[in-house]
């Protein structure tokens, strides 16, 4: 059975690739609660019903969609080290065998000390609490090193007290028991008794990494219910916005038609060169300027298509997007691209500069760093012949080929590396990708092409961070070919077997 973090943290892999949207999730798991309710208690054997396997009953996924999105988790929940360090939240736990993590603010209760000296425990009075620490005079303290705090970078935090105290100022430090080192000075003021409580803020720079705490009184009496530290600037709510392409405000030369993709419902077609939606009714507020993970999903039967996401106020390009070809008016794909927002309310206008092409909805979120990892899930080699990439321009008619870098492919280029700098392929005009079948897995192990499930193709420019990804399921196919594309890219390819187990991405390379 799955856990209720693991639940989510599935679902929202799955709408991330696009196998499902936000409200099908959402149906999901309203269903399974409603299958939680009737589960009888005394029975040993109940069990709640995975929630990937709701999402295929529904009809959402298929049972290889399922195994990829499992596929990827596994690939996120190998990186979860890296987000500890870089996330903006700090990690308490009883033990560093056994940490748990937790959005700043983090409370500490005083009484949850792990040593102390001459101190004692009693039921407080104080609004929020059950016990505080009492009895303190100078020279005693306590440590907390079942607390062990994971600072995320350097820098300035506030850090709160709730204190208590009948008589004169007392002073209290926040030290370092492993090190010595006073990491603040508290002056706790008389407050008129020993259960009227106040909250003194003092702002502290703690160092980067893990910290263990001491609170010693240097001057006393007072008595302490509660410490808490904070970023000074919390880092806002992740922001997830879903937007259906025909909930425009107003439009210009579009019409709409009953979709045939998986979520059903309505989609926005017969769109051309110069036709425009406005969605100023979508009330969008960026809670911090920076880059934002966006997704369309769209249909092309024809060529390249060329779309515009512009801000309707100020008349700025957010982002220029590329419609590949998908073969027909409702197959679908979602174009995944990561843009830089600017903080505050945005209204959002999807502008065609060459068209056509059908549109069903566009997301908006927080980016997620390890969505695009590279980490290796090996299972099946991507290529054990050499994938080809060509391009032609009006100035270079000639096909380009080249072979990929990874280890379980055969390579012809003395100039092969998995790096994106020697990667890059300068192109203007058409682009074709081909590739062989992989016939042999990682380790060896002869692979049938009645094994795969697909590819996955992703590419990006070299100056931007992130990779647009495009999902081939169907493992016949063997060719992606983009109308036009101009600029250096680079281009990369893995193939993912019907168990959903991804080889690691190859780098396309020329020759």
């Amino acid at each position: 059975m799955f856990k209720k973090k693991e639940l989510t943290r599935l679902g929202d892999i799955l709408v991330s690739k696009g196998l499902i949207t936000q409200e099908q999730l959402a149906r999901a798991i309203q269903e399974q609660s409603k299958r939680k309710l009737l589960l009888d208690p005394a029975d040993a054997n109940a069990k709640v019903t995975p929630i990937g396997e709701i999402l295929i009953e529904l009809g959402f996924i298929d049972r290889l969609q399922l195994k990829r999105g499992l596929n990827w988790q596994q690939r996120l929940r190998r990186a979860s080290i890296a987000m500890a360090l870089c996330a903006p939240f700090m990690i308490f736990s009883p033990s560093a065998a056994a940490s748990t993590v937790r959005p700043a603010p983090i409370t500490v209760e005083a009484e949850s000390y792990s040593a102390m000296r001459g101190v004692a425990v009693e039921t407080t009075k104080d609004i929020d609490g059950v016990k505080n620490v009492s009895h303190i005079a100078a020279g005693d303290w306590m440590n907390y090193e079942n607390a062990e705090l994971l600072v995320p970078k350097a820098g300035a935090y506030k850090i709160s007290y709730r204190v208590a105290n009948l008589n004169g100022p007392a002073t209290m430090l926040l030290k370092n028991p492993v090190t010595g080192e006073v990491l603040d000075t508290v002056i706790i003021p008389k407050t008129g008794g020993w259960q009227t409580w106040i909250t003194v803020e003092q702002v502290v720079t703690l160092p980067q990494g893990l910290t263990t705490l001491q609170l010693y009184a240097q001057a006393g009496g007072f008595n302490i219910n509660w410490f808490k530290v904070e970023n000074l600037e919390p880092e806002p709510e992740p922001l997830s916005a879903f937007i259906e392409a025909e909930s425009y405000s107003s439009m210009s030369g579009v019409a709409q038609e009953t979709t045939k993709d998986i979520d059903g419902g309505k989609n926005v077609s017969y769109i051309a060169a110069g036709d425009w939606m406005n969605y100023e009714n979508a009330e969008l507020i960026i809670p911090k300027t920076g880059t934002y993970k966006m997704s369309y999903r769209v249909a092309n039967q024809n060529t390249n298509a060329t779309m515009l996401l512009k801000n309707i106020v100020t008349g700025e390009v957010l982002d220029t997007i590329i419609i590949p070809k998908t073969g027909g008016w409702q197959i679908w794909t979602t174009v995944e691209r990561v843009i830089t927002l600017p903080k505050g309310p945005i209204k959002l206008q999807i502008y065609t500069q060459a068209g056509g092409y059908n549109f069903n909805w566009f997301k908006i979120e927080t980016v997620q760093d390890t969505a695009s990892s590279s980490s290796s899930m090996a299972a099946v080699s991507s290529s054990s012949s050499p994938a080809v990439v060509s391009s032609s321009s009006s100035s270079s008619p000639a096909a380009v080929s080249s072979s990929s870098s990874s280890k379980a492919a055969v390579s012809s280029s003395s100039m092969s590396s998995s790096s994106a700098a020697s990667s890059a392929q300068p192109v203007a005009g058409p682009v074709g990708l081909s590739w062989t079948p992989p016939d042999k897995r990682e380790n060896g192990v002869y692979l049938d092409v009645a094994d795969l499930g697909g590819y996955e193709i992703r590419y990006k420019k070299t100056t931007d961070t992130k990779y647009t990804y495009i999902s081939i399921n169907d493992p016949w196919t063997n060719t992606y070919n983009f109308e036009w594309l101009e600029g250096s890219y680079v281009f990369q390819i893995a193939a993912f077997d019907k168990n959903g187990v991804y080889s690691p991405f190859v780098d396309i390379q020329r020759q």
